[in-house]
């Protein structure tokens, strides 16, 4: 998996600022920033210098470069990096000077596969780095920043090292069969077992939540045309977001909006009032909605609390009787008129004046971490890290079964060794070529 070749990206974002990254990586790195950069300092690994990117005798760019030896950098390799300024024809006159030098363009995520390859992070880490960079609230930041500090390696390497004792003890049985130790490796085992058995599954449990951390937690608003959903989605956000009218069907597309709770990052579906239309462009819009409930994670099931339901509002009532419900009795400043429908939760609101709000977002939040696990400060986001995790625990449970109808230990061992090659699926020690790439190829550019 590992080429020598150098390479360089834009490392920045397009349109970020004044200033843009353009990064070098490999054996060459700093050989090609000497032939496109002129400055009248003297090199020296992480110090910055003042310059400037010629072409020959052109000059293209007044820029900083930073050129770093191979043992401190992030990629394990030579690396270099040049701020020019950050406007799109500076940016890619550099990069081209830099690619005519020698380098060639950098694949998705190649910088940080390096970094993995050359040792400097493990899979897991790796793989945070783009969740970190993606972070939708504050919570999913510092979650993906603990996995890139190595909590999680640390936590997979732990039962990994309690896995090789005792792999250790099940070979000591096996080569010495007189000894009879088999009983007593039994007895030794067994508990220890249970605890990684127990510790696999509850780290396995903390993707419910964690997938939320990552994603979004998905919030449907729905309703029959003109009960206050769009008002009741510009309330909750605090801000205009939907347009508001006395018009029934005035919503027509889903409306989307990230809003964070507590640091989970909700996200809210106002969506089109569910009637029959002869409208060609409502129609397509109660269609969206349709589509809408089924990804979403909580619905909120808006009702004209002022009046008496109808025919529509079972309809709806009929239709998402298998997703987590919350039902808004909206409008509650005036009289309300209880609906006979089966809710375990019901909260009265007036969009308008802003009564029973702080009660109804404080009913997603619980939705949101409803049964939420942690193992020591740990949560996974990733289903890949999910998908392992069973495979570990399931492997266990063949351990313990095995000991328990007192089968050869060549058989305990077996399990116990596909145990420890699944955590090391984790934190790539052995990986495959093809997961590896499988993994980058979702990166951004020039990280």
């Amino acid at each position: 998996m590992m080429k020598n070749d150098t390479i360089c990206a834009i490392s920045s974002p397009p349109g970020s600022g004044a200033i843009g990254i353009i990064r070098i990586s490999g054996e060459e790195a700093i050989k090609i920033l000497d032939k496109v950069f002129v400055s009248n300092a003297v090199f020296k690994s992480g110090q910055m210098r003042h310059g400037f990117i010629v072409d020959g005798e052109e000059k293209i760019d007044e820029v900083m470069a930073v050129g770093f030896d191979d043992d401190k950098t992030y990629t394990g390799e030579f690396l270099a990096e040049i701020f020019p300024h950050g406007g799109r024809i500076p940016m890619m006159e550099v990069l081209s000077a830099v690619l005519d030098c020698g380098a060639r363009p950098a694949e998705p995520g190649e910088f940080t596969k390096r970094a993995f390859l050359n040792g400097k992070m493990d899979l897991s880490e790796a793989e945070a780095v783009m969740d970190f960079i993606g972070s939708v609230s504050k919570l999913s930041a510092k979650t993906a920043f603990d996995q890139l500090e190595g909590k999680l390696s640390d936590k997979i390497k732990a039962m990994q090292n309690e896995l090789t004792d005792m792999l250790a003890m099940i070979e000591a049985g096996i080569e010495y069969p007189e000894e009879d130790l088999e009983k007593h490796i039994k007895n030794k085992c067994l508990p220890k077992l249970d605890v990684l058995i127990e510790n696999g599954a509850k780290l396995e449990k903390t993707f419910e939540s964690g997938k939320y951390l990552k994603e979004g937690f998905n919030v449907c608003i729905i309703g029959k045309p003109n009960v206050g959903k769009s008002s009741l989605l510009n309330a909750l956000i605090g801000k205009e977001k939907a347009i508001v009218t006395e018009v029934a069907g005035t919503t027509r597309d889903v409306i989307e909006e990230l809003f964070d709770i507590n640091g989970i990052p909700v996200r809210y579906f106002d969506t089109a009032g569910i009637r029959k239309s002869d409208d060609l462009v409502e129609s397509i819009g109660v269609e969206k909605t349709m589509q809408t409930i089924e990804k979403a994670n909580l619905v909120l099931f808006v009702i004209d609390g002022s009046q008496v339901t109808d025919k529509r509002d079972d309809n709806i009532y009929e239709l998402i009787s298998k997703k987590h419900v919350v039902m808004v009795l909206n409008k509650s400043d005036k009289k309300i008129n209880m609906p006979n429908y089966k809710m375990n939760e019901i909260v009265k609101t007036c969009a308008l004046s802003g009564s029973g709000l702080d009660e109804l977002e404080d009913r997603i939040y619980h939705g949101a971490v409803k049964g939420q696990e942690k193992m020591e400060g740990i949560i996974i986001t990733n289903e890949r890290h999910r998908q392992i995790l069973k495979a570990y625990v399931a492997s266990l449970n063949g351990a313990r079964e095995a000991f328990l109808i007192d089968m050869d230990l060549d058989c305990v061992s077996i399990d116990i060794k596909d145990a420890w090659n699944s955590l090391g699926e984790i934190t790539g020690v052995n990986v495959t070529e093809e997961i590896v790439n499988r993994i980058f190829e979702n990166f951004c550019l020039g990280k």
